[in-house]
Order: C-alpha cells, then structure tokens, then sequence
C-alpha cells in the first residue's frame, strides 16, 4: 500500500495515476471519453461529488491495456462482455484506492464509487445510471466518428442502437445537436476523410 500523508495527497495521487493510465492507453480516445464523461456527469447531476468523478476517470480501466483488456471473442454474449468489462474495472479501480489508502476518510462513498463502476453498463441505481447515461453522451459526443473508423459500418449501426436506448427521453435531443455539430478539424478526427464522414452522417440519417 502506498500511504500519502494525508486523505487529500492520497486523492491527488490517484487521480494523477489514473491520468497517466489514460494517457497512455493503448486507446489514444480513453482520457478525453473519461474527461467528457465527468462533464456529463456534472451535467446531468449538479450534485456530483468527488467518487462520482473518480467513476468516471476508471470506469474503462480494463481497456487502457492490453493485459487488462477483457477479450469479447471468450464471452458468450454482448451482455456477459460488457458485465465482464465493468466488472473488471471496478476491479482494478479498487486496487488503485487501496494501493493509495483510500477509504471513506478520503472519499466518501467509496462503496458507491466501485458499485457504479461495475455497473455502468446496465444502471442500476442512480449513480450508475448518470454514469452510464454520460458515457453514452460522451461516446456520441467524441467517440463515434473515431468507433465508426475503427470499428465499420455494421458494427457502429450496432453500437449506435446500444447507446441511444441508454439515453432518456430527454437526453436524446441533445445528441441530435450533436450530430450537427462535430470539429471535423479536430486533430483526432484527421484520419477520417470526406467519404468517411459522409457515410457515418449517412448512417445517422438512416437512424433517427
């Protein structure tokens, strides 16, 4: 266990790892989707405290790199992959808290913090619902035209389906705007040409 001298240096010491994980994840999209993530979060609950943003900073923890990464070929289902995926970050979220002796004295709600991890996919209390209803937005926010180059057609169709049916009624009006409004100057956008472009805002069109 590495021991700070006090509950605050403790968390500043954990949110510094977490952003060196971030960006230095074999994903270079991880730390701004993690950012926008806690944006959201703050968006859609004012009240937001501190575990809710360290949620947000690990709760793609398994994907940064590649001996965490949970291999969905080796699950039966899209669901067990996902379960697997949250399970596994809120595992490795909880070995940074204790690496950095991290309790309730730190940060209040400790508990909390892992459970909205390990269930930010589904949501089933309001913490993890906020948290998975901002990674949706932040994934339609900046992810999606990067997804849609990586991952192709049929797979963002999918993908799209998924994290639109995460969003309430009013939240998807805000995607709408979205939509509209992608920084294709963006240097995380540069390897998307033209055609790339006009075929996801085909794809979106088709969707809505």
């Amino acid at each position: 266990m590495q021991l700070s001298s006090s509950p605050e240096e403790a968390v500043e010491a954990l949110k510094a790892e977490l952003y060196e994980i971030l960006s230095g994840s074999r994903l270079p999209q991880s730390l701004k989707h993690a950012e926008r993530t806690w944006y959201w979060v703050q968006q859609l609950n004012p009240e937001a405290d501190l575990a809710m943003e360290i949620a947000c900073l690990g709760h793609d923890l398994d994907t940064c790199r590649e001996e965490w990464r949970i291999i969905k070929d080796e699950h039966e289902d899209e669901e067990r992959f996902k379960k697997a995926h949250a399970q596994k970050s809120a595992e490795l979220l909880r070995e940074l808290l204790h690496k950095h002796g991290i309790d309730e004295s730190a940060i209040s709600r400790v508990s909390n913090l892992i459970f909205s991890v390990a269930n930010h996919e589904y949501g089933v209390d309001k913490d993890s619902i906020t948290l998975m209803q901002a990674e949706a937005l932040s994934f339609f926010e900046y992810n999606l035209p990067i997804y849609f180059l990586q991952k192709g057609e049929a797979r963002t169709r999918e993908k799209i389906g998924t994290m639109w049916s995460k969003l309430s009624a009013e939240q998807q009006p805000i995607v709408r705007q979205i939509f509209t409004s992608y920084d294709r100057s963006s240097k995380d956008y540069f390897r998307l040409r033209k055609e790339d472009w006009d075929n996801l805002m085909r794809v979106i069109n088709e969707l809505q």
